[in-house]
């Protein structure tokens, strides 16, 4: 019997079969079996596509190998090729629990097709779980951190095709930021209390690889977009409040760092210049403590 694919979960990969082949296998305990899973090789230089062979026989399984690029860019081609209805994206980090599928076909049928919605995860680190819950409509929580898993996100594929993955390689670990803002600005981003997947912490993951000139990098490159692509749709207010929450959130990155102190204060006045009321945020407390007694 022919299951209808509703939902299509993009998988890209490079140089980590163990954990690709992990992925999969915990998709295929899904208890709805109306997905499909396409996984994009993304020039791999080990042998991670010829592992994936294993799945050869799942005809709901596909694989494809191309040029090395960004992750983006492997994600977007593998949306290309989806057959479902709804588009979902997993990391090599993630894990996913038996009723993926089966509360996001539910959230899709009491939401009437939606543009878009989050499922909430756990962060699995040291044999320890944090879960990571958010409800109800979450768009401004979205511009101020990326507080939101990828695998959680199911957005339609005809939106997607308006708003596609950005393939900048600058922009690498915060490329899907990046597209939930651009979705927030246009669409009620509603999010779900069940937890649906799992992140795995591990040293590959790319918030720690990244040296803070490349995570200031990307954020300047957030704020440009944001700024020449919304500045004319959306309300100055709202405008210089995603602004300051941006300028904070390279703040509170450079605090971390011995040798940052300087630039954090810079940035922190950039986010009260941008919008003052910011001074009560509680990231805006945080660095205060940080800036004052951990000089």
């Amino acid at each position: 019997m022919n299951i209808e694919i509703q939902i299509s979960i993009i998988i890209p990969t490079y140089n980590r079969k163990e954990n690709v082949c992990n992925l999969v296998n915990s998709l295929l305990l899904q208890i709805n079996k109306n997905f499909e899973i396409i996984i994009v090789d993304d020039g791999s230089t080990d042998n991670t596509y010829d592992a994936l062979r294993v799945f050869s026989n799942h005809k709901n399984i596909s694989s494809y190998r191309i040029k090395n690029s960004e992750r983006g860019a492997a994600r977007n081609y593998g949306a290309s090729l989806a057959r479902g209805k709804y588009l979902n994206f997993f990391d090599l980090d993630d894990i996913a629990l038996e009723n993926h599928t089966r509360i996001a076909s539910l959230k899709i049928l009491e939401l009437n097709n939606p543009p878009l919605f989050n499922l909430s995860y756990a962060y699995k680190f040291n044999n320890k779980i944090k879960n990571v819950v958010l409800s109800g409509k979450i768009n401004n929580k979205i511009f101020s951190n990326n507080i939101i898993s990828c695998n959680g996100v199911f957005v339609r594929k005809d939106i997607f095709e308006k708003n596609k993955f950005s393939e900048n390689r600058d922009l690498s670990g915060s490329e899907d930021w990046h597209l939930w803002i651009r979705l927030a600005f246009q669409y009620e981003f509603i999010s779900f209390k069940e937890i649906t997947t799992h992140i795995i912490d591990n040293e590959n993951r790319s918030m720690k690889t990244q040296s803070f000139k490349q995570v200031k990098k990307r954020i300047d490159i957030l704020l440009k977009d944001v700024n020449n692509d919304f500045k004319k749709s959306i309300k100055f207010i709202n405008l210089c409040k995603i602004n300051s929450e941006l300028y904070s959130f390279i703040s509170m990155t450079a605090s971390f760092y011995k040798n940052k102190k300087i630039i954090s204060l810079k940035y922190l006045i950039k986010a009260i210049y941008s919008y003052p009321l910011i001074l009560f945020s509680r990231r805006s407390m945080t660095l205060y403590y940080r800036l004052l007694f951990r000089w």
